[in-house]
C-alpha cells in the first residue's frame, strides 16, 4: 500500500482519457484546495467571475514561494503541490470562480474553488487552514444548528451548477469543506441535486441537529473518514461513512495524504477496513454522549476560553500558536490562571467529566458497543452521571 505520492509517480502521465476519473483524485483535488491560489494576482481576476487560469501557469518561483502558507504542513505541501502540477494527468486543469471571505464578526471563513478538466467539474470547499477564525468557527459548529458558511457553500454550488450544467459535477470537501458539501447538497433543490454525480466528504464532522434524509440520497453521497479518526465521527452516530486506512494517528490522520491506497487498485483506490482503531471508536462514544449531555452554555464558555487564551498574542496563524505551545510560553499560563473564576470552574469540571467519561467507555467498550447495536445505548448508558 502507497498514499498520493504512489498514485501521482505512477499514472501522472496519464490523462483523462487514457485513465477514467479515479477515486484518489478526489483526494488530490481536495489537497490541491489548500493551495494559496488566492494570493495569486493571474487568480485573484477569476474571483466570484467564470474566467479561468490555467494551472499550469501556477509554478513561477513567486508562486511557490507562498503556495503552501494554508497548510499545516507546509514541505510536504509545496512537494505534493509540484508533483500535481508536473503530472500530465492535470496539465488541462483550468481554475474558475475562487470565493474566499473571512469576516471576524461572524466568525467564519468560507472558500470555494472550481476545476475543470474534459467534462468534469469540481466544486471544492476547503476545510480549516492556519488563519485562527477558521478554527473558532469549527468550535462553533458544536453549539450551533447553523454556521455562516453554510450560506455562502450553497449560493456558491448552485452558481456554478447553473454555470457548468453540461459537465458532470462533483462536490468535494475535506473537513469543514465535507460538512460543507452535505450541508449545500442537502439545502439544493431536487434540480440542482439531479446534476451532481457524487458528493464527497473526506473526514467532515456532521450536523449538530442532523434532520437529512440520506436513504434518499444514498448513491450520491461518499463520506469517508481515516480508521483513527478524530473530527469526522463528530456527530455522526449513525456511522454513515466508509473507513479508510491510514499510517498515521489522531489528527495526523486527518490528513488525506495519509491515507492507504491499494496495490490490487494500482494505487488508484483507497484501502478500506472494517472498523475503527479502538481509541478512535471510544472517542466516538466520548463525544456522542458528551456533547449530548454538557449544557449549551458551558460550551460556549469553555469555546471562549480556549481562543481567549491561544488568541493572547493576537497570531492570525494557529501553526505559530502550536509552536509557542510547544515551549509552553508564560503568556499561555498567565492567561489561564488570569480567566474568571466562574470560567475556570466550569472549564475544569467538564475536562474531569470528560475525562471520567474516556476511562468509562475504554472499560466498558464491549458493552456499550452490544447496546449500541440493539439500539438501547441511549436510554440504558448516562456517561454524565
Amino acid at each position: 500500500m502507497a498514499n498520493l505520492l504512489r498514485f501521482l509517480k505512477q499514472h501522472g502521465n496519464k490523462n483523462f482519457n487514457t485513465l477514467k476519473l479515479q477515486e484518489a483524485d478526489f483526494l488530490v483535488f481536495a489537497y490541491l484546495s489548500y493551495a494559496n491560489f488566492e494570493d495569486i494576482d493571474l487568480v485573484k481576476n477569476i474571483e466570484k467571475k467564470f474566467s479561468s487560469v490555467d494551472f499550469l501557469d501556477l509554478n513561477n518561483e513567486e508562486i511557490l514561494s507562498h503556495i503552501n502558507k494554508n497548510f499545516l504542513v507546509p514541505k510536504e505541501f509545496l512537494r505534493v503541490y509540484k508533483l500535481i502540477h508536473d503530472s500530465k494527468r492535470y496539465h488541462d486543469l483550468k481554475i474558475t470562480y475562487l470565493e474566499n471571505v473571512i469576516d471576524d464578526n461572524k466568525e467564519m471563513q468560507f472558500y470555494g474553488i472550481t476545476f475543470v478538466i474534459h467534462n468534469y467539474c469540481f466544486i471544492i470547499f476547503r476545510g480549516t487552514d492556519r488563519k485562527f477564525i477558521g478554527w473558532k468557527e469549527d468550535l462553533n459548529m458544536l453549539i450551533k444548528d447553523k454556521i455562516p458558511s453554510e450560506g455562502y457553500a450553497y449560493t456558491y454550488a448552485k452558481n456554478v451548477i447553473d454555470h457548468f450544467d453540461d459537465k458532470k459535477i462533483y462536490l468535494i470537501g475535506h473537513s469543514k469543506g465535507g460538512y460543507l458539501s452535505y450541508s449545500s447538497f442537502f439545502r439544493l433543490d431536487e434540480s440542482y441535486k439531479d446534476k451532481i454525480k457524487r458528493v464527497i466528504n473526506l473526514d467532515g464532522p456532521s450536523f449538530k441537529n442532523d434532520i437529512y434524509d440520506y436513504q434518499k440520497y444514498d448513491e450520491k453521497l461518499v463520506k469517508i473518514v481515516p480508521n483513527d479518526c478524530v473530527i469526522g465521527t463528530v456527530f455522526d452516530h449513525k456511522r454513515r461513512y466508509k473507513i479508510a486506512l491510514t499510517n498515521k494517528r489522531a489528527l495526523y490522520a486527518h490528513n488525506v495524504f495519509s491515507w492507504q491506497l491499494t496495490k490490487e487498485s494500482e494505487y488508484t483506490k483507497l484501502k478500506y477496513v472494517d472498523k475503527l482503531t479502538t481509541g478512535s471508536e471510544v472517542l466516538s462514544y466520548c463525544y456522542r454522549y458528551f456533547f449530548k449531555n454538557i449544557d449549551e452554555k458551558s460550551k460556549k464558555v469553555i469555546i471562549d476560553f480556549i481562543f481567549d487564551i491561544i488568541y493572547i498574542d493576537k497570531s492570525d496563524d494557529i501553526l505559530n500558536v502550536a509552536r509557542l505551545v510547544k515551549i509552553i510560553s508564560p503568556k499561555y499560563l498567565k492567561g489561564m490562571v488570569d480567566a474568571p473564576k466562574d470560567v475556570k470552574d466550569t472549564v475544569i469540571i467538564n475536562v474531569k467529566k470528560f475525562i471520567k467519561l474516556y476511562f468509562y467507555v475504554r472499560l466498558n467498550l464491549k458493552k456499550i458497543r452490544q447496546l449500541d447495536m440493539e439500539g438501547k445505548l441511549d436510554n440504558e448508558i448516562h456517561f454524565s452521571n
